[in-house]
Formats: structure tokens, C-alpha cells, sequence
């Protein structure tokens, strides 16, 4: 794992998805949080209790993408992350 990649854990029985902003040692990473819940809050927690995400994105999950973009001031994910969602929305277009 390095930082930037997208991550599952679990914290208090709750599905957590993030990525990666520091290795605070060898077995705590610190991740920010990409969530309705917890978005953009920053937790810390042990290597082996994180699973890696696959590079896919889910279309359920660009608007909690979009909004932590706008929260952090990052116009470059935003940007990125809105082009996504009209690639998604011209799919659902065309199987409707």
C-alpha cells in the first residue's frame, strides 16, 4: 500500500471508505475518510485492518467524491470526479 490508495476498514461495526494520507509507522496509516457519515475527517488505523479498494469507482459513490473534493478546495478532483459522473450519466441515459 502507499499513499493515495483507496481503502475499506471497519470502526465501530460501520463500513469505512477512504484513502491513504500517511504512514504514521510501520503498522498505523492515517486515512481520510470518503463518506456520508465521516466525510472528510481523518482516522487512524492499523495496516492489516485495511483492505485495499480496487481502482474501480462505483457511480453510488461520485457524490460523496464530489462533495469531499468541494470540502478540501481540490478543483483538479472535482473536475475529475464531475467528468466521471457524465460518463455514468450517459450510460444511464442510454439503458433507459
Amino acid at each position: 500500500m502507499i499513499i493515495g490508495d483507496w481503502v475499506h476498514t471497519v470502526c465501530n461495526q460501520e463500513k469505512i471508505t477512504g484513502f491513504i494520507t500517511e504512514f504514521n509507522t510501520i503498522d498505523i496509516v492515517t486515512i481520510l475518510v470518503t463518506g456520508l457519515n465521516n466525510n472528510g475527517e481523518y482516522l487512524k488505523c492499523k495496516r492489516n485492518e485495511l483492505i485495499e479498494s480496487n481502482k474501480i469507482i462505483h457511480p453510488d459513490d461520485l457524490a460523496s467524491l464530489l462533495d469531499l473534493s468541494l470540502f478540501l478546495h481540490e478543483k483538479e478532483w472535482f473536475e475529475e470526479w464531475y467528468e466521471e459522473k457524465e460518463k455514468w450519466k450517459t450510460v444511464v441515459d442510454f439503458l433507459i
